[in-house]
């Protein structure tokens, strides 16, 4: 990478996070108003939502949709020579990629379901209710186009919504295999009380992929399973070692991928599909690949992410997620 290119992103990162902060209000705004508009855009077949026990809707609202266009606004004034990805919006012609251009991807709001869910608790039991379930952020990624390969991420920022306007944790990273930098916030690192890796999922299944990978885990790799709901949620498990892997199943976002990966960068872990290969964006904004998120090498539980307890083989991780994938 050009040093003007590495001096370009990095300057750009205080205007990222003012940008993700202010989308972060708009959100929590739409949400107190009670009026996100949420739509159906459609349904993953097959899929089921161990929640509810029903087919896994793809959802859009009002503040996906607010926030998508103050993002696009923005990126326009401030970054017009980058090429701009937001979720659910139209995506740059890939045709028009080159060696060294920067590419921002942006999620305007990740978690839809979440804060669907939430908009539904504030009603029933009021701001300061257990019962909301929170999780839903807001995510910058910023990656630089290499020919033959694609866009690989450098940068990422999440702001995480909270229950109150301005609160919530914003954690940031930056690695481009020369330089890395990790700011976690108030993050807290995870005291572990045992040794078992932990292999975090989601309760919804999309492509039935998740249900047997996990029973295979368990079995093969003795793995404790957490049930953590939210893109940003789950990276944070993995920042703070309260997680050692997860898994994507096919279907999702460059958008939701490439804000958190230098995270798992910073923090010696990698994304990649069954057969072993970094994820990269090269012109897809829905992945028809598994995605697996973990430590390089070797799978280290950690206590306050450090030193190296018990570990599991990369390979093993593979071979357990591709015997449980069946296309």
């Amino acid at each position: 990478m050009q040093e003007s290119t590495r001096r370009a992103i990095l300057e750009a990162r205080p205007q990222l996070e003012a940008m993700l902060k202010a989308g972060a209000n708009t959100i929590a705004g739409i949400r107190d108003s009670g009026k996100i508009g949420a739509e159906i855009l459609g349904t993953f077949k097959g899929s089921v939502d161990e929640n509810t026990g029903k087919e896994v809707t793809d959802d859009i609202t009002n503040a996906d949709k607010v926030v998508g266009r103050e993002y696009a606004k923005r990126v326009r004034e401030y970054w017009p020579g980058w090429h701009c990805f937001i979720e659910d919006h139209p995506q740059p012609d890939p045709t028009r990629f080159k060696q060294g251009d920067i590419g921002l991807f942006l999620d305007p709001n990740d978690g839809t379901k979440l804060l669907i869910e939430d908009v539904k608790l504030l009603k029933e039991h009021g701001p300061e209710s257990a019962e909301r379930k929170l999780g839903y952020s807001t995510m910058a990624g910023v990656a630089v186009y290499e020919e033959g390969k694609g866009f690989e991420p450098v940068l990422g920022i999440v702001k995480v919504v909270d229950r109150k306007l301005g609160d919530g944790e914003l954690v940031w990273a930056y690695h481009d295999g020369d330089e890395t930098h990790l700011n976690r916030g108030n993050l807290k690192i995870a005291e572990r009380k045992h040794d078992k890796p932990v292999f975090a999922r989601t309760k919804v299944e999309r492509k039935g992929i998740l249900g047997p990978l996990t029973k295979t885990l368990q079995e093969k790799l003795g793995c404790e399973v957490k049930y953590i709901r939210g893109m940003a949620p789950q990276a944070m498990a993995f920042i703070t070692g309260e997680s050692d892997f997860f898994v994507y199943e096919p279907g999702i976002t460059m958008s939701d991928l490439m804000p958190v990966i230098p995270m798992i960068r910073a923090c010696g872990g990698e994304a990649f599909d069954l057969k072993g290969n970094q994820i990269l964006y090269s012109g897809r904004e829905h992945l028809d690949e598994t995605v697996v998120i973990a430590k390089k090498g070797k799978i280290a539980t950690k206590h306050g992410a450090i030193g190296k307890h018990g570990h599991v083989d990369r390979n093993v991780l593979l071979e357990a997620a591709a015997s449980a994938y069946k296309p």
